[in-house]
């Protein structure tokens, strides 16, 4: 067997925001991702959320998740939904998110990222069998 390149990543993140935060004043929270290809994210939206709850993801200024539309959140309760984003990111996405209700409530993400776009100016991590 020869050398593989290992050019897929996974990143998990819990995107925690806290009660009574209005939309007019969602929380942001700075992800830093590197310089690479955000190929998908998943998010699950735990059971309880209960659609009172809303997040989003912004990079340089715009809407990557929903796509470009500024007044829409990502709802729900009990679900898990993969996303596919296909952009290049380069380090810091922003994590968005209101929460109506009386408690905290967290958000659960693993982006999946392909550095493979990156590879001939990044250093490429080598896994040799054994």
């Amino acid at each position: 067997m020869g050398d593989v390149a290992v050019t897929t990543r996974y990143q998990t993140f819990v995107h925690t925001v806290p009660a009574q935060t209005a939309i007019a004043s969602a929380i942001t929270t700075n992800l830093n991702l590197g310089s690479t290809q955000l190929a998908r994210v998943r998010v699950t939206i735990p059971n309880g959320h209960a659609g009172i709850t809303g997040m989003a993801m912004e990079f340089s200024g715009t809407r990557i998740v929903p796509w470009n539309d500024t007044a829409a959140w990502l709802r729900g309760n009990n679900e898990i939904e993969w996303l596919d984003v296909n952009l290049q990111v380069g380090r810091t996405v922003q994590l968005r998110g209101y929460n109506l209700d009386l408690i905290d409530h967290s958000f659960f993400l693993t982006f999946e990222l392909d550095d493979k776009a990156f590879l001939n100016t990044r250093q490429t991590t080598i896994i040799r069998p054994v």
